[in-house]
């Protein structure tokens, strides 16, 4: 809203009139019912709130005014930090409040002994206090925040600035669950998630806005890595590294939203409604930023009136997978409860996880992405899983935008502390999941491990893939980002090929199931022709990145400059060092291919429609070698359209659809 706006100047001039009349400045003697103080609250909260006759409408009728005594105290204690008009007075009027709080919880919890509070918003919220035996701490963290943004308009780590989150969002969200009696441990850390996400989101939101104020939240040990400064954060204009900021937040908020979106299932229906409101009405204004290419300078992102609709229409028609309330039956025992009610909350975990996993691998782009829909569910899921990991994983060694929080270290020291968190992140995929620890950003890729371990711990333990196999690909990328990268001969090449893409192939072979070892030497085979497919493919980008793919030994029989090579001008006959590899990818696409023989069905199918994609890019490669010095070699949307056809409709997969369907009608039966 703005400054200049008629209705926020005359909620200005009411709270103001308010003030002078209930505040410890005035002189008049006051009293006030509970029935006028909830009548007050209510009428507050209509006020300042245009969607609050909605909300009304979805909250129970027992526990509507209760809710309007907790806006009240909320509107309240934002307008006396934001409207007063001095830091110094805001300060002395919040610790007035805070006085008020302890006098409202005190008479709350002992009415005999304690005086009723004067205030009608203390007076309504005492009732709710003692009603639904409220915790005071959320309340004052909100106070303690309000205070924080008196002084505070810098933010050192991420640390900091999710410290003050949780004074400034996520008691809001501890609250509602507390009144709707849900506030187990679990719940609690996906309820902070959201909150935290949503004040992200508003952080992205309103760069530009905090900047004309003096305000920076975010945190300055992000600034350094990108170039950033206090001057040209505090410019209202667009600059490209300020977009590129924004990007990684927007990704950030965007995780944690996610990370709570298992909530909804575990509250009652009408609280579900509002968080699906809150996830929703977060994520379209963090899809709003990155429509509008990550600039929120030029001018202000918001969500649309219709947008806003929309949200609105789905919350209410929409009914996402709710888990029945966790009451014990009588055949339970206490222990026997808790067990049931911590796999359901593993499985809600689990369930989004997954979700995450597919997101990613549509994000990528990859030819691979329809490949995983001709597998039964599991499988599918396996798949997803763990393609989200290993593209994660590669993506730390192509990166350029790693964030830093010590200016001495560079780029290079970056990716490979990440790397190595991958490799701790793949020695605890046996531990048991642990919900109730809230995701922390302490280094690159933590909020991306946080969201994909429980899926990737069910894939890994359902479909038994050694840990081995995921330790060789986190150390292909460790290989990747030596500089420079040089590989002296064949069978270093092999070695090399072996880790970034036979371990994928060979973990594929556990999803895929069948006769593993049999079909081992094959998939190690299928790799080396994947890999040196995408080698091949990416000869102008991996120059530029200072990499050398092909033995040196084969540089010098054929005559071929390394420093021509990276300037994309290569010398020599260096056509024949690319017929040379051309012709050893071919030798291990036939003997890769026989990887079908050994797994089950929909495998195949899976199988047949990567070697064929990836084998036709090798033939299009191969027609004009010229070209991979320009552009990145692909295949027609018609010859992958052929491909995907060839492989999708056939009586083969008709008869795989019925088996999955039946498979899952059966599945729902038990």
């Amino acid at each position: 809203m703005s400054a200049f706006d008629p209705e926020s100047i005359t909620q200005r001039a009411a709270f103001r009139g308010d003030l002078e009349y209930w505040g410890p400045d005035s002189a008049a003697a006051k009293t006030i019912s509970l029935a006028d103080s909830q009548e007050y609250c209510r009428q507050l909260a209509v006020r300042h709130y245009e969607n609050f006759s909605i909300a009304s409408f979805l909250i129970p009728r027992n526990l509507r005014q209760h809710f309007y005594a907790i806006y009240a105290y909320c509107r309240w204690s934002d307008d006396l930090a934001d409207e007063v008009g001095s830091k110094e007075e805001s300060l002395r009027y919040l610790r007035w409040w805070s006085e008020e709080l302890d006098r409202c919880y005190a008479f709350s919890q002992s009415p005999m002994n304690a005086p009723q509070p004067t205030h009608p918003v203390m007076v309504a919220l005492a009732d709710t206090f003692a009603t639904h035996q409220l915790s005071k701490l959320p309340f004052q963290n909100l106070l303690d925040a309000f205070r924080q943004d008196q002084g505070t308009t810098r933010y050192e780590t991420d640390a900091d600035l999710l410290a003050y989150c949780e004074r400034s969002a996520n008691p809001v969200g501890r609250i509602l669950l507390q009144l709707a009696k849900v506030d187990s441990p679990s719940s609690l850390v996906w309820s902070d998630a959201i909150c935290t996400g949503l004040q992200l989101a508003n952080f992205c939101q309103d760069m530009s806005r905090d900047a004309a104020m003096g305000r920076i939240y975010f945190p300055r040990s992000r600034w350094r890595s990108l170039g950033l400064d206090e001057e040209t954060l505090l410019t209202t204009t667009f600059h490209p590294r300020k977009g590129l900021a924004l990007q990684e937040w927007v990704d950030d908020a965007r995780a944690y939203l996610e990370i709570g979106r298992p909530l909804a299932s575990f509250v009652p229906r009408w609280l579900q409604r509002d968080i699906l409101l809150f996830l929703g009405g977060g994520l379209a204004i963090l899809d709003a930023i990155e429509r509008n290419h990550f600039d929120v300078w030029s001018r202000r992102v918001h969500v649309t009136p219709y947008a806003k609709g929309s949200l609105l229409l789905r919350s209410l028609l929409v009914q996402p997978g709710q888990i029945k309330p966790e009451t014990p039956k009588k055949s339970e025992t206490e222990n026997v409860h808790k067990q049931k009610s911590t796999e359901r909350r593993e499985l809600a975990a689990i369930r989004a996880s997954q979700a995450y996993s597919r997101w990613v691998a549509k994000r990528s782009g990859s030819s691979f992405y329809r490949s995983f829909d001709t597998l039964r569910p599991e499988k599918q899921k396996g798949m997803m899983s763990l393609y989200a990991f290993a593209r994660l994983v590669d993506d730390v060694s192509d990166s350029t935008l790693l964030i830093s929080k010590d200016r001495d270290t560079n780029q290079h020291q970056l990716q490979k502390q990440s790397l190595e968190a991958w490799h701790d992140w793949i020695d605890s995929l046996h531990d048991p999941i642990d919900l109730c620890s809230f995701p922390r950003i302490n280094q690159h890729g933590d909020l991306q491990r946080y969201r994909l371990r429980p899926s990737m711990k069910e894939t890994v333990e359902r479909f038994g893939i050694p840990l081995d196999l995921l330790h060789g690909i986190v150390n292909g990328s460790l290989s990747d980002i030596q500089s420079p990268f040089r590989l002296e001969s064949l069978e270093s090449l092999r070695g090399y090929c072996y880790q970034v893409a036979s371990t994928v192939g060979l973990s594929c072979l556990h999803i895929w199931r069948g006769e593993i070892e049999k079909a081992r030497q094959a998939a190690i085979e299928c790799g080396m022709a994947f890999q040196w497919t995408n080698i091949l493919r990416d000869i102008g980008e991996d120059a530029d990145r200072g990499r050398i793919y092909f033995p040196m030994q084969e540089f010098v029989q054929f005559g071929v400059d390394p420093d021509a090579w990276l300037k994309r001008r290569p010398s020599g006959d260096w056509k024949g060092l690319l017929k040379l590899q051309f012709e050893r990818a071919h030798a291990s696409y036939q003997m890769g291919w026989q990887v079908i023989d050994w797994i089950e069905p929909d495998g195949k199918r899976m199988f047949s429609l990567m070697w064929k994609t990836y084998h036709q890019l090798l033939i299009e490669i191969e027609k004009d070698s010229d070209r991979i010095w320009e552009e990145r070699v692909s295949l027609s949307n018609f010859k992958k359209l052929t491909l995907v056809g060839a492989h999708f409709f056939s009586p083969f997969f008709v008869s795989n659809c019925n088996r999955t369907m039946i498979d899952r009608v059966q599945g729902s039966k038990r």
